[in-house]
């Protein structure tokens, strides 16, 4: 993936726009490779008597960041989340594998949906914010569906607070419903 590019999506302080997001451009099929992630996990394992937490973008985060441009897979979305779910499965594996008992998933792509601002920047897509919120459950619940019973996965929500700025603000009403009830997270 391509992280270059001014995005439509802005950081914003009580005065407004701050500045923008980089655009995500898929240039390729989407796969697993060895985790940079596996390897501070196992270190962060050996070092502690706690459980460690181990936290990684949801696999919706990568689809919102594209601004609904799938690029490589512009002609087959179907495609585009088999290899993305098949890529997050790998790597839960493999933190599993490693001993991970507790991984969250870090979202701001459903809490954005929140925001009047970003429900039209989906739509802008020509995509229905509704219907990709039950997309990205569908996503979220088919990754994480293959993890062992002893393995905890939650998923954080956030509206990219950072440095006095957010990217979204608004009630969680649009989205509680499939949020609350229907995304299958600890």
């Amino acid at each position: 993936a391509d992280r270059t590019g001014s995005a439509k999506l802005k950081w914003r302080d009580e005065k407004g726009a701050t500045q923008g997001f980089s655009d995500l451009n898929v240039t390729g099929r989407i796969g697993w490779r060895p985790s940079p992630l596996v390897r501070a996990f196992s270190f962060l394992k050996e070092t502690t008597r706690a459980v460690p937490k181990v936290t990684l973008p949801a696999p919706n985060c990568v689809h919102y960041y594209t601004g609904g441009k799938l690029g490589f897979y512009a002609r087959d979305a179907d495609a585009f989340w088999s290899d993305l779910v098949a890529a997050y499965r790998k790597e839960i594996h493999e933190l599993v594998r490693a001993g991970a008992r507790y991984i969250q998933l870090d979202d701001t792509s459903i809490a954005f949906i929140c925001d009047p601002q970003h429900r039209d920047y989906v739509r802008s897509w020509g995509v229905d914010p509704q219907k990709l919120l039950l997309e990205y459950a569908d996503a979220i619940n088919a990754v994480v569906a293959a993890a062992p019973e002893d393995v905890a996965i939650t998923l954080h929500q956030c509206r990219g607070n950072g440095e006095g700025n957010w990217a979204a603000e608004g009630g969680y009403d649009p989205v509680a419903e499939v949020l609350f009830n229907r995304i299958e997270v600890d």
